[in-house]
Protein backbone atom coordinates (compact mmCIF):
# COMPACT_ATOMS: atom_id res chain seq x y z
CA UNK A 1 0.00 0.00 0.00
CA UNK A 2 0.93 3.35 -0.79
CA UNK A 3 0.08 6.81 0.89
CA UNK A 4 0.92 10.48 0.47
CA UNK A 5 2.14 12.40 2.92
CA UNK A 6 2.24 16.15 3.55
CA UNK A 7 4.12 18.14 5.67
CA UNK A 8 4.04 22.31 6.26
CA UNK A 9 7.12 23.36 7.48
CA UNK A 10 8.19 27.13 8.31
CA UNK A 11 11.12 29.11 9.30
CA UNK A 12 11.06 27.64 12.55
CA UNK A 13 10.26 24.42 11.82
CA UNK A 14 13.84 23.66 10.09
CA UNK A 15 15.60 22.06 13.19
CA UNK A 16 12.34 20.21 13.87
CA UNK A 17 11.60 18.62 10.77
CA UNK A 18 14.72 15.99 10.54
CA UNK A 19 13.59 14.42 13.71
CA UNK A 20 9.58 14.64 12.07
CA UNK A 21 10.86 12.76 8.53
CA UNK A 22 13.15 9.54 10.62
CA UNK A 23 10.40 9.38 12.85
CA UNK A 24 7.96 9.07 9.39
CA UNK A 25 10.37 6.85 7.89
CA UNK A 26 10.70 4.10 10.61
CA UNK A 27 6.88 3.87 11.25
CA UNK A 28 6.70 3.60 7.21
CA UNK A 29 9.41 0.70 7.22
CA UNK A 30 6.77 -1.02 10.20
CA UNK A 31 3.55 -0.43 8.40
CA UNK A 32 4.98 -1.57 5.18
CA UNK A 33 4.20 1.08 3.81
CA UNK A 34 5.77 3.20 0.32
CA UNK A 35 5.09 6.92 0.76
CA UNK A 36 4.98 10.08 -1.60
CA UNK A 37 6.32 12.93 0.64
CA UNK A 38 5.56 16.30 -0.07
CA UNK A 39 7.15 18.91 2.09
CA UNK A 40 5.74 22.50 1.74
CA UNK A 41 8.13 25.34 2.37
CA UNK A 42 5.65 28.07 3.92
CA UNK A 43 7.74 31.48 3.10
CA UNK A 44 10.96 29.85 3.99
CA UNK A 45 13.67 27.96 2.23
CA UNK A 46 14.53 24.23 3.11
CA UNK A 47 17.64 21.72 2.66
CA UNK A 48 17.25 18.37 3.80
CA UNK A 49 20.10 16.28 4.90
CA UNK A 50 20.98 13.95 2.23
CA UNK A 51 20.01 10.57 3.58
CA UNK A 52 16.29 12.00 4.23
CA UNK A 53 16.03 13.75 0.48
CA UNK A 54 14.99 10.64 -1.12
CA UNK A 55 11.82 10.29 -2.31
CA UNK A 56 10.60 13.89 -0.78
CA UNK A 57 9.04 16.63 -2.91
CA UNK A 58 9.54 20.42 -1.69
CA UNK A 59 6.54 22.47 -2.63
CA UNK A 60 7.95 26.14 -2.13
CA UNK A 61 5.01 29.24 -1.37
CA UNK A 62 6.79 32.59 -1.60
CA UNK A 63 3.79 33.70 1.25
CA UNK A 64 2.78 32.05 4.47
CA UNK A 65 -1.37 31.74 3.75
CA UNK A 66 -1.84 29.35 6.72
CA UNK A 67 -2.04 25.60 7.01
CA UNK A 68 -5.01 25.77 5.03
CA UNK A 69 -3.95 27.20 2.05
CA UNK A 70 -0.78 25.18 2.38
CA UNK A 71 -1.96 22.12 2.65
CA UNK A 72 -4.53 22.88 -0.46
CA UNK A 73 -1.47 23.74 -2.83
CA UNK A 74 -0.57 20.13 -1.90
CA UNK A 75 -3.19 18.41 -2.09
CA UNK A 76 -3.36 19.21 -6.11
CA UNK A 77 -0.70 17.08 -6.70
CA UNK A 78 -1.27 14.22 -4.25
CA UNK A 79 -2.45 10.83 -6.12
CA UNK A 80 -3.11 8.30 -3.26
CA UNK A 81 -6.18 7.26 -1.59
CA UNK A 82 -4.98 7.87 2.01
CA UNK A 83 -2.99 10.83 3.15
CA UNK A 84 -1.27 11.21 6.20
CA UNK A 85 -1.11 15.65 7.48
CA UNK A 86 1.89 16.03 10.14
CA UNK A 87 2.96 18.76 11.73
CA UNK A 88 6.94 19.23 11.86
CA UNK A 89 7.08 19.52 15.60
CA UNK A 90 5.39 15.73 15.67
CA UNK A 91 6.94 12.39 16.10
CA UNK A 92 5.11 9.75 14.91
CA UNK A 93 5.54 6.38 18.11
CA UNK A 94 6.19 2.70 17.30
CA UNK A 95 4.02 1.38 15.25
CA UNK A 96 0.94 3.94 15.45
CA UNK A 97 0.93 4.62 11.56
CA UNK A 98 0.49 0.69 11.32
CA UNK A 99 -2.67 1.15 13.60
CA UNK A 100 -3.96 4.30 11.55
CA UNK A 101 -3.81 2.21 8.08
CA UNK A 102 -5.89 -0.50 9.85
CA UNK A 103 -8.52 1.94 10.40
CA UNK A 104 -9.48 3.06 7.19
CA UNK A 105 -12.49 2.40 4.98
CA UNK A 106 -14.58 4.10 2.63
CA UNK A 107 -16.69 5.76 5.53
CA UNK A 108 -13.88 7.21 7.28
CA UNK A 109 -12.69 10.84 6.40
CA UNK A 110 -10.22 10.80 9.09
CA UNK A 111 -8.64 9.21 11.46
CA UNK A 112 -6.43 11.09 14.28
CA UNK A 113 -3.88 9.43 17.21
CA UNK A 114 -3.42 9.84 20.63
CA UNK A 115 -1.09 13.39 20.76
CA UNK A 116 1.34 13.06 23.70
CA UNK A 117 3.19 15.90 25.21
CA UNK A 118 5.57 14.61 28.14
CA UNK A 119 3.74 11.49 28.07
CA UNK A 120 0.87 13.41 28.83
CA UNK A 121 -2.28 13.43 26.40
CA UNK A 122 -2.78 16.36 24.70
CA UNK A 123 -6.44 17.96 23.74
CA UNK A 124 -6.39 16.05 20.35
CA UNK A 125 -10.45 15.90 20.44
CA UNK A 126 -12.00 19.34 19.67
CA UNK A 127 -15.65 20.98 20.54
CA UNK A 128 -17.47 22.25 17.67
CA UNK A 129 -17.59 26.29 18.63
CA UNK A 130 -21.27 27.24 20.07
CA UNK A 131 -22.80 29.74 22.58
CA UNK A 132 -23.38 26.87 25.03
CA UNK A 133 -19.78 25.17 24.41
CA UNK A 134 -18.23 28.59 24.74
CA UNK A 135 -21.10 29.38 27.80
CA UNK A 136 -19.99 26.14 29.80
CA UNK A 137 -15.94 26.44 29.01
CA UNK A 138 -15.81 30.40 30.40
CA UNK A 139 -18.17 30.42 33.23
CA UNK A 140 -16.15 27.09 34.84
CA UNK A 141 -18.87 25.05 35.09
CA UNK A 142 -17.58 22.25 33.20
CA UNK A 143 -14.95 22.21 35.82
CA UNK A 144 -17.47 22.87 38.86
CA UNK A 145 -19.56 20.10 37.58
CA UNK A 146 -17.86 18.00 35.51
CA UNK A 147 -20.02 14.90 35.47
CA UNK A 148 -23.02 17.43 34.40
CA UNK A 149 -21.40 19.82 32.11
CA UNK A 150 -19.05 17.65 29.91
CA UNK A 151 -16.69 19.21 27.45
CA UNK A 152 -14.09 17.03 25.43
CA UNK A 153 -10.66 18.43 26.90
CA UNK A 154 -12.51 18.30 30.36
CA UNK A 155 -12.92 14.74 30.46
CA UNK A 156 -9.92 12.42 30.75
CA UNK A 157 -11.40 9.17 30.15
CA UNK A 158 -12.57 10.22 26.64
CA UNK A 159 -9.03 9.91 25.60
CA UNK A 160 -8.79 6.31 26.86
CA UNK A 161 -11.42 4.91 24.35
CA UNK A 162 -11.75 4.64 20.40
CA UNK A 163 -14.64 6.81 19.07
CA UNK A 164 -16.29 8.63 16.44
CA UNK A 165 -15.55 12.64 17.32
CA UNK A 166 -17.11 15.69 16.00
CA UNK A 167 -13.46 17.36 15.37
CA UNK A 168 -9.86 16.50 15.69
CA UNK A 169 -6.85 18.79 15.80
CA UNK A 170 -4.84 18.85 12.56
CA UNK A 171 -1.31 17.74 14.63
CA UNK A 172 -1.28 14.09 12.76
CA UNK A 173 -4.56 13.26 10.49
CA UNK A 174 -4.58 10.14 8.07
CA UNK A 175 -7.77 11.43 5.69
CA UNK A 176 -9.14 10.31 3.11
CA UNK A 177 -9.13 12.27 -0.71
CA UNK A 178 -11.96 11.67 -1.48
CA UNK A 179 -13.69 12.98 1.67
CA UNK A 180 -11.05 15.90 1.63
CA UNK A 181 -12.16 16.92 -1.75
CA UNK A 182 -16.21 16.32 -1.34
CA UNK A 183 -16.00 18.79 1.66
CA UNK A 184 -14.31 21.58 -0.11
CA UNK A 185 -10.70 21.28 1.20
CA UNK A 186 -9.37 23.73 4.09
CA UNK A 187 -11.17 26.98 3.85
CA UNK A 188 -8.39 29.60 3.33
CA UNK A 189 -9.86 32.38 5.36
CA UNK A 190 -8.51 30.81 8.54
CA UNK A 191 -4.96 31.91 8.80
CA UNK A 192 -4.76 29.47 11.93
CA UNK A 193 -6.91 28.13 14.73
CA UNK A 194 -10.28 26.09 13.95
CA UNK A 195 -9.31 25.72 10.31
CA UNK A 196 -9.26 21.81 11.37
CA UNK A 197 -12.95 22.03 13.45
CA UNK A 198 -14.29 23.88 10.33
CA UNK A 199 -13.13 21.13 7.94
CA UNK A 200 -13.92 18.31 10.16
CA UNK A 201 -17.46 19.88 10.20
CA UNK A 202 -17.68 19.82 6.86
CA UNK A 203 -16.06 16.21 6.57
CA UNK A 204 -19.29 15.04 8.49
CA UNK A 205 -21.63 16.63 6.63
CA UNK A 206 -20.21 14.98 3.59
CA UNK A 207 -21.21 11.86 4.99
CA UNK A 208 -17.93 10.55 6.54
CA UNK A 209 -16.90 9.32 10.19
CA UNK A 210 -13.64 11.02 12.37
CA UNK A 211 -12.62 8.41 14.25
CA UNK A 212 -9.92 9.32 17.27
CA UNK A 213 -7.55 5.78 17.53
CA UNK A 214 -5.88 6.02 21.14
CA UNK A 215 -4.01 2.56 20.53
CA UNK A 216 -1.86 5.05 17.98
CA UNK A 217 0.26 7.87 19.39
CA UNK A 218 2.85 10.75 18.40
CA UNK A 219 4.89 13.29 20.21
CA UNK A 220 3.96 16.47 20.05
CA UNK A 221 6.70 19.45 20.59
CA UNK A 222 3.69 22.28 21.59
CA UNK A 223 4.80 25.58 20.33
CA UNK A 224 7.78 24.64 18.81
CA UNK A 225 7.30 25.97 15.39
CA UNK A 226 5.89 28.84 16.55
CA UNK A 227 8.71 29.66 18.92
CA UNK A 228 6.41 29.75 22.01
CA UNK A 229 4.07 32.37 20.76
CA UNK A 230 0.41 32.05 20.70
CA UNK A 231 -1.98 35.42 19.60
CA UNK A 232 -4.86 35.79 21.02
CA UNK A 233 -6.14 38.23 18.24
CA UNK A 234 -5.89 35.73 15.79
CA UNK A 235 -7.58 33.11 17.66
CA UNK A 236 -10.51 35.57 18.26
CA UNK A 237 -10.79 36.29 14.32
CA UNK A 238 -10.94 32.76 13.40
CA UNK A 239 -13.65 32.20 16.05
CA UNK A 240 -15.08 35.00 14.89
CA UNK A 241 -15.13 33.39 11.08
CA UNK A 242 -16.03 30.28 12.14
CA UNK A 243 -18.99 31.25 14.04
CA UNK A 244 -20.61 33.68 11.52
CA UNK A 245 -19.99 30.97 9.13
CA UNK A 246 -23.01 28.56 10.27
CA UNK A 247 -24.95 31.22 12.38
CA UNK A 248 -26.52 34.44 12.23
CA UNK A 249 -24.93 37.96 13.99
CA UNK A 250 -26.35 38.21 16.80
CA UNK A 251 -25.35 34.22 18.06
CA UNK A 252 -21.92 35.96 17.22
CA UNK A 253 -22.27 38.79 19.32
CA UNK A 254 -23.47 37.28 22.05
CA UNK A 255 -20.55 34.36 22.24
CA UNK A 256 -18.11 37.04 21.85
CA UNK A 257 -19.44 38.83 25.00
CA UNK A 258 -19.57 35.35 26.95
CA UNK A 259 -16.27 34.82 25.54
CA UNK A 260 -14.59 38.42 26.61
CA UNK A 261 -16.26 38.25 30.21
CA UNK A 262 -14.66 34.92 30.66
CA UNK A 263 -11.57 35.70 29.66
CA UNK A 264 -11.41 39.04 31.68
CA UNK A 265 -12.02 36.79 35.04
CA UNK A 266 -9.22 34.64 33.56
CA UNK A 267 -7.46 37.37 32.84
CA UNK A 268 -7.47 38.77 36.53
CA UNK A 269 -6.43 35.47 38.03
CA UNK A 270 -3.15 35.16 36.10
CA UNK A 271 -2.26 38.70 36.76
CA UNK A 272 -2.40 37.79 40.62
CA UNK A 273 -0.38 34.97 39.29
CA UNK A 274 2.23 36.73 36.91
CA UNK A 275 2.06 34.80 33.77
CA UNK A 276 3.09 36.85 31.72
CA UNK A 277 2.14 34.76 28.30
CA UNK A 278 -1.16 34.34 29.50
CA UNK A 279 -1.78 38.13 29.94
CA UNK A 280 -1.13 39.23 26.63
CA UNK A 281 -2.95 36.27 25.20
CA UNK A 282 -5.59 37.61 27.06
CA UNK A 283 -5.23 40.75 26.76
CA UNK A 284 -5.16 40.57 22.72
CA UNK A 285 -8.17 38.07 23.13
CA UNK A 286 -10.24 40.58 25.01
CA UNK A 287 -9.35 43.52 22.47
CA UNK A 288 -10.61 41.57 19.21
CA UNK A 289 -13.59 39.90 20.84
CA UNK A 290 -14.84 43.65 21.99
CA UNK A 291 -13.28 45.01 18.49
CA UNK A 292 -11.25 47.17 19.80
CA UNK A 293 -8.23 47.71 17.70
CA UNK A 294 -4.70 48.14 18.97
Amino acid sequence: MEISVIIVAVENDKKLLPRCLKALKLACHKAGLKTETIVVANATSLSLPVNLKKGIKILNLSENGGLGTAVNSAMETVKNKWVLLLCPDVELKDNSLKILIKETADRIGIIAPRILINDQTQETILPIPSLWQIFLEQSFLYRLFPSIFRLPFSDKLLYQKKQKVSAAAAICWLFQKKAYRLAGGFDERFFLYFEDVDLCRRIKRAGFEIIYQPAAAAFHFPHASTGGQTDGSLYVKSLKKILGKYHNQLYVILSLFIFAFGSLIRLILWSVLGNRKKINFLTEAIRESLFISR
